[in-house]
């Protein structure tokens, strides 16, 4: 059964698809909140998994990140690693609050780009039980360095200052 619901993180609404076993026994299920690849969104490649896990019986939580799909939050499309951390956690943190849910079984499951938020929301939240990545990635690191560590220590630097002054010249509008 697929419900549409809302959850906070951050002070940001984002939009979520929760799937509850057919015919489930009325208990407290297990449940995985499943984090979508980079530019993608809920019903993607997470939805693929999510019915094949809901099969076994399984509570899955999937959700647009910040700023993509039906989430709130401006700019669109911005890729803000600690945000998306925060999605899993404000993810996990609305699971518990759903009768149907067992809280101390919550696994967080990233595919691409999410296994590498999947993995830090683990890390830093107590209630997130267990966590796989489907050819997660740390595109952080990516971000910063180039393909395979391509820029420089030095050049990383250069491009870190010039940052900082197009952020000084925009907020003097220039």
């Amino acid at each position: 059964m697929l419900s549409q619901v809302t959850f906070q993180s951050q002070g940001i609404k984002d939009a979520g698809n929760l799937y509850c076993p057919e015919n489930a026994e009325p208990k407290k299920h297990a449940t995985v909140v499943i984090g979508h690849h980079g530019g993608g969104v809920k019903e993607q490649t997470a939805g693929l998994y999510t019915k094949e896990l809901a099969k076994l019986g399984f509570i899955i939580l999937t959700f647009n990140v910040a700023y993509q799909g039906e989430s709130e939050g401006l700019p669109r499309y911005v890729k803000d690693s600690n945000q998306r951390a925060k999605n899993f956690k404000g993810a996990k943190s609305y699971l518990t609050t759903l009768d149907e849910v067992d809280s101390k079984r919550i696994g967080a499951l990233g595919i691409c780009d999410s296994g590498g938020y999947a993995i830090y929301a683990t890390q830093t939240d107590v209630c997130i039980k267990a966590v796989a990545g489907i050819n997660s990635a740390d595109v952080s690191e990516l971000w910063r360095r180039g393909i395979n560590g391509s820029l420089s220590f030095e050049d990383l630097q250069k491009v870190l200052q010039e940052s900082t002054r197009q952020r000084t010249r925009n907020n003097r509008g220039q």
